[in-house]
């Protein structure tokens, strides 16, 4: 019997969608509407794993483990990373809770400025966040 070819993962092929974003994995894209949005692959990678990851928390461990692949990066470099996504993409601002001392959650409740939903019901305040460690 012959070997089948690996498939690509569908889940890899559909982009992710957060509000107005659409996050493409295979093709490292992020288009805001029709606007295409330039990020670095660190940076494509960290909000990557905040799509795929909602109303979860993501401690900068997990952070360093998944999106810097176990580098040197210092923790605080992390919380500037997330600074800086926050500004290139400021409907994520509202979104992206910080849990002092522990990480980061990007949340679905959030409304864009827009005033379109970011997903689904808000969680903050511990009631629904799972932790990722």
């Amino acid at each position: 019997m012959p070997a089948r070819e690996k498939q690509p993962d569908d889940r890899n092929r559909r982009p992710r969608e957060f509000g107005w974003l659409r996050v493409y994995p295979d093709d490292f894209l992020v288009r805001r509407r029709d606007e295409l949005v330039v990020l670095t692959p660190r940076m494509f990678q960290l909000l990557l794993a905040l799509v795929d990851h909602p109303n979860r928390l993501l401690t900068r461990g997990w952070l360093r483990r998944h999106v810097w692949k176990q580098s040197d990066i210092s923790l605080r470099s992390i919380d500037a990373q997330i600074s800086k996504l926050r500004k290139l993409l400021p409907e994520l601002n509202p979104a992206i809770v910080t849990v002092y001392g522990r990480g980061y959650v990007l949340t679905t409740g959030a409304k864009c400025p827009s005033g379109s939903p970011a997903g689904g019901r808000g969680v903050y305040g511990g009631q629904g966040i799972r932790s990722r460690h």
